[in-house]
């Protein structure tokens, strides 16, 4: 049940993500990455925690792409892993040396791995080195030896650092699901060995893993350049300015530096707004290395979604599957009539836009009678007199208590509080869920308040989601004050932090401006009728 759930909430998150914050870049044929899980990571894989390491894990055929790699023009001569977000180790960390890769083709029926011993038999040694997470994100190594895959088969990979350094605690890497999710069973495609003593392959054992590394692998061209990135106005918003956007781009080719001049970088905006302008690279380029080239004055006001792609031109580019970079943002309306309502039925109406601030985005719209259950309690939607069935859950993924914690935002359109009416007029009512089922309260919500156009998020009231004097998932209003901000214009962000992996829900959102409208008299009379007296008037507006 629990795994149903989850997978239920992830699929309407991204469903959301996708809707509201546009285009997310193609995987390539030449730059393959195997990260199909929503914010699973591990601090025993690849590098591990302990004195010694070693990690052995199969991706099939058919998540790789069956003709992918299959050629010596299109070996595999790249791997990277992805450092997570919430990383507490310093970086840049450093294998400094002992860090080996082995490959191999094994066929499609092998997929899975027993708890036992490992060996080199049928591997090749593609790299033996150093190993750096630089950054979070993607950090890998070029392979000393290219690999190339049989056509239709899985591959193997054997990663071992044998270097006496523990140094690594504290460095997650994310992880994939594998081709087999369940941790009920004994079927799982990783296994890893954390020990003291160095890791023998023959003799050291290595342990069933539920924790597959997420993995990229890459083909290099001799010349080849990336569009790696589009850098947009940090939030949607209401534009009333001219923008600027950056493009970096990367020299992935492994030939030689990239002359000073060569890249020509095609930049356009398409949808809502339309620009079109070309800039060709500056300084010469080394292998491995990136420039940034910034597009300014640009005018997105017209409200609506803007798809903004980068194209790279390099002579003699070896692979072009890799030129482009996509990215969009939404120019928002601009509200003025108050109160605005929102109850999370899809489409909604002003809580559209999301925004990952640390580890994965985790809103989601979550719509059903029945409510939704997370570790043994049942969360119902807040019954309202109009019968709503939805809701919005922030999932924290936070297996544990960490430093940093998930932190995710949902936010509003643009909103043009009106000026000059009592303070008490001003109001932000909401619904959201509470319990008593933990005696700590690490998972939080926030209200943010922007009046930049998402530079910068302000919190302006928190709530924890522990409450010792509710019952478990009890539905509490809240009310804050947006008097602070009247005569703005603002967006309201709900804030949903985690770093125990429970469920926030909110429902019955209420934005509250409402200005009394003045009334000037033209005439008053009053006649006296019998008894009765008759007052007549005529106001101006």
């Amino acid at each position: 049940m629990l795994k149903k759930n989850l997978h239920s909430i992830i699929k309407i998150s991204l469903i959301v993500a996708i809707a509201f914050l546009g285009f997310n870049q193609k995987i390539s044929a030449q730059n393959v990455a195997i990260n199909n899980t929503v914010g699973a990571y591990s601090g025993n894989v690849i590098v591990g925690a302990k004195a010694n390491h070693a990690m052995e894990m199969i991706y099939l055929g058919t998540e790789i792409g069956t003709t992918n790699f299959t050629a010596t023009t299109t070996a595999i001569t790249r791997v990277e892993f992805s450092l997570n977000a919430l990383s507490t180790a310093t970086i840049p960390a450093t294998v400094a040396d002992s860090f080996k890769i082995y490959m191999k083709n094994v066929p499609t029926a092998t997929t899975v791995f027993a708890t036992g011993t490992a060996s080199y038999t049928g591997y090749t040694k593609v790299y033996d080195g150093a190993f750096t997470f630089a950054a979070t994100g993607w950090n890998g190594v070029n392979l000393s030896t290219s690999f190339k895959r049989t056509g239709n088969s899985n591959l193997q990979i054997l990663v071992v650092r044998n270097n006496n350094d523990s140094t690594s605690a504290g460095l997650f890497v994310d992880c994939s699901t594998g081709n087999s999710t369940s941790t009920a069973t004994t079927t799982y495609s990783a296994r890893r060995y954390n020990g003291t003593p160095l890791f023998v392959a023959g003799s050291s054992s290595l342990t069933q893993s539920g924790f597959r590394p997420a993995i990229r692998l890459i083909h290099q061209s001799a010349i080849d350049v990336q569009a790696v990135s589009i850098v947009t106005p940090p939030a949607s918003s209401c534009f009333s300015a001219s923008q600027s956007f950056s493009v970096t781009i990367k020299n992935t080719g492994i030939g030689g530096p990239i002359a000073a001049g060569a890249v020509s970088l095609s930049f356009g905006i398409s949808g809502a707004n339309t620009y079109t302008t070309t800039q060709t690279s500056g300084a010469a380029i080394p292998i491995g290395g990136t420039q940034t080239l910034t597009f300014s004055s640009i005018n997105i006001n017209t409200v609506g979604f803007n798809k903004i792609q980068a194209i790279a031109t390099l002579a003699s580019d070896g692979d072009h599957t890799n030129d482009t970079a996509n990215a969009g943002i939404t120019t928002t309306a601009t509200l003025t009539g108050f109160p605005y309502y929102e109850n999370a039925v899809l489409p909604t109406t002003v809580l559209k836009y999301l925004k990952a601030l640390n580890g994965s985005q985790l809103w989601g719209a979550y719509s059903t009678s029945a409510g939704i259950t997370f570790k043994g309690e049942t969360i119902l939607p807040y019954a309202s007199a109009g019968g709503d069935t939805s809701l919005f859950i922030f999932l924290g993924a936070g297996s544990g208590l960490n430093s940093v914690g998930w932190k995710s935002l949902l936010y509003t359109d643009c909103m043009q509080l009106p000026a000059g009416q009592p303070s008490a007029n001003y109001n932000l009512n909401f619904y959201m869920t509470t319990d008593s089922a933990t005696a700590v309260g690490n998972d939080s919500l926030y209200v943010d308040i922007t009046t930049d156009k998402g530079v910068t998020w302000n919190r302006i009231a928190g709530f924890q989601r522990y409450d010792a004097n509710t019952i478990d998932y009890t539905w509490v209003q809240k009310s804050v004050s947006l008097s602070a901000y009247a005569g703005q214009t603002i967006q309201i962000g709900f804030e949903g932090t985690s770093q125990l992996g429970n469920l926030i829900g909110l429902d019955e959102i209420n934005v509250v401006a409402n200005y009394p409208l003045p009334v000037t008299l033209n005439t008053f009379t009053g006649t006296r009728e019998g008894t009765r007296n008759v007052l007549k008037w005529e106001t101006v507006n």
